[in-house]
C-alpha cells in the first residue's frame, strides 16, 4: 500500500532501508507514502496502478476500449508527472464479479499496486469496494454507474474520477420529457442495479413534475425476444417510451422496435447507452439514426477538445471512441493531474484528497468534477444520431451529435442531497415514487 512499501521491498514507513537497495545498487528510503529513491536529482515515486478490464468474456470488446482508452492518454502526454511516475498493470476481470474481485486481490496482496481502477460492471466495483477500503487502497470508478457509491454506501477510498451516477442522465430524460409536452410514460430497461436505477431516475423526476409512469419493464440481461414487452407497451398506449437496454440486448429492443411499427407509433428516448458508439459500432446504423438519447458524452459535439480526442483516437485505434473510453482517457488524466504537484513522500490521504480536488474546465465530455459527497458534477446533453462527416465514415457510419445542454448536473439533480438521500437507492420495487 501507499504508506508501507519501497519499490519491490516490504519495509517499516519512515525507516531508511539501505540494505534491501544494495543490491540493486541504489539507496532509498521509506517515507510514509509512496516508493521513494534517492538520487541527486529531486526525489520521485512510482505509483503503481492495477486496472481492472475485462479482456473475455461478453465484455470483452468494452474492456479492449476500457485498455485502450487508458493508454492514449500516457501515449499522448507520458507517465511522468511531477515527481510521480505512473507504472501500470492490467489485470482481466473475464467479464466477472467474481473474477474481479480476484483479480484485484491479486493486484493488491500479490503485486502491491498502490491505487486500483476500473471495471466495467456495476456488480463487480460493488464487490471490489469493501476490499479496497479495508486495505485502504484508492479505487477509481470510471465506469460504473452505481448511484449509491456517492451516496449512502460511499466510501472515501471509492472515487468516481471520471466516472457518473446511473440516474444522473435519466433525471434530465424526465425532466425533458415532460418539459416536451408527455403526460404518460412507459420506462424498458435491463433488469438489474444499473437499470433499475435508470429507470428510477427517469420516473421520479417525470412523476414529480405531473407525468404519469404506466409501467415499469425489467427485462432480464440477455433477453433476446423483446415481443412479450413490446406488446405490453403498445397496450398501455403511452406518450413516450425511456428505455436503457445494454449491449448486445439494446441493438435486439432496437431491432424489433422498429419491425412492430412501434418506431412510427411511439417516441423513443434512451440513455447513451443505448445508443453507445460501442453498440453503434457492431449493429446496423440504421435502426439508429435519428435517436435521441440523453448522456454525458457525445463524440460529436461541437468542441475543440472533444474533437481532438475523436480524431486522434480514431486515427490510432480505428474507431470512433466509446463511452468506455472517453472514460478511461479522463480518469487517466484526472490521476494524472492529482498527483502532479505531489511531493514524493506523499501520504494515501494527500492522494485522496488531490483526487477530490481535481476540476477541469473542458474535457472530451466537457467541464468534470466531484461534488461534496464523490459524485461526478458534469454537463448531460440530449444528443441526436446522425451520420459521421466524411472524414470519419472509416471509423463508423453514425455518431451523436448534441441537440441541448444542462450545465454543472448535479447526481441529485435539483433535490436537497439531504431530503434525497433519506430514500431508498433506486431498485426493481422502488421507482422514487
Amino acid at each position: 500500500m501507499l504508506n508501507n512499501r519501497c519499490p519491490h521491498y516490504r519495509t517499516t514507513p519512515g525507516i531508511i532501508s539501505i540494505a534491501a537497495f544494495a543490491a540493486s545498487g541504489i539507496i532509498g528510503i521509506c517515507l510514509p507514502g509512496y516508493a521513494v529513491s534517492a538520487s541527486a536529482k529531486a526525489p520521485t515515486r512510482v505509483l503503481s496502478v492495477g486496472v481492472l478490464a475485462p479482456a473475455s468474456g461478453n465484455t470483452a470488446a468494452s474492456g479492449k476500449d476500457m485498455k485502450d482508452g487508458w493508454n492514449y492518454w500516457f501515449a499522448n502526454n507520458g507517465t511522468t508527472f511531477g515527481a510521480t511516475t505512473i507504472r501500470t498493470s492490467f489485470y482481466d476481470t473475464a467479464s466477472s464479479p467474481n473474477t474481479s474481485l480476484t483479480k484485484a486481490r491479486q493486484a493488491v496482496e500479490k503485486d502491491h499496486v498502490d491505487i486500483l481502477v476500473g471495471t466495467l460492471l456495476s456488480s463487480s466495483a460493488l464487490a471490489i469496494v469493501p476490499y479496497a477500503s479495508k486495505h485502504k487502497i484508492p479505487y477509481l470508478i470510471p465506469e460504473t454507474g452505481a448511484d449509491d457509491l456517492a451516496q449512502r454506501s460511499r466510501s472515501k477510498y471509492a472515487i468516481k474520477a471520471g466516472g457518473w451516477n446511473s440516474s444522473q442522465p435519466a433525471h434530465v430524460a424526465g425532466a425533458w420529457a415532460y418539459e416536451h409536452g408527455y403526460r404518460k410514460a412507459v420506462t424498458i430497461v435491463s433488469g438489474y442495479a444499473f437499470g433499475y436505477e435508470n429507470s428510477g431516475g427517469f420516473s421520479q423526476v417525470f412523476h414529480d413534475a405531473g407525468g404519469k409512469i404506466a409501467e415499469h419493464l425489467f427485462p432480464p440481461l440477455g433477453t433476446k425476444d423483446f415481443s412479450p414487452y413490446l406488446s405490453r407497451i403498445r397496450n398501455a398506449k403511452p406518450d413516450v417510451v425511456f428505455a436503457t437496454l445494454v449491449g448486445a440486448d439494446g441493438q435486439s429492443f432496437l431491432k424489433q422496435w422498429t419491425s412492430f411499427g412501434l418506431s412510427k407509433e411511439i417516441p423513443l428516448i434512451n440513455t447513451q447507452t443505448t445508443t453507445d458508439q460501442s453498440n453503434m459500432r457492431e449493429g446496423d446504423p440504421a435502426i439508429f439514426d435519428g435517436l435521441i438519447s440523453v448522456g454525458y458524452y457525445a463524440p460529436g459535439r461541437d468542441d475543440p477538445v472533444t474533437q481532438d480526442f475523436v480524431k486522434g483516437y480514431a486515427a490510432k485505434y480505428g474507431s470512433i471512441p466509446d463511452s468506455h473510453a472517453a472514460s478511461m482517457y479522463l480518469t487517466a488524466q484526472w490521476l494524472s493531474k492529482a498527483v502532479e504537484s505531489l511531493p514524493a513522500n506523499a501520504t494515501t490521504d494527500q492522494l485522496i484528497d488531490a483526487i477530490n480536488r481535481v476540476t477541469f474546465a473542458n474535457t472530451p465530455f466537457g467541464p468534470y468534477k466531484l461534488d461534496e459527497y464523490g459524485g461526478p458534477v458534469f454537463n448531460v446533453y440530449l444528443m441526436k444520431v446522425v451520420p459521421t462527416p466524411d472524414s470519419l465514415k472509416k471509423y463508423g457510419a453514425v455518431w451523436n451529435v448534441v441537440e441541448r445542454k444542462w450545465d454543472d448536473v448535479s447526481q441529485f439533480w435539483t433535490y436537497d442531497p439531504k431530503t434525497y438521500l433519506k430514500q431508498p437507492v433506486y431498485s426493481e420495487s422502488f421507482q422514487g415514487y
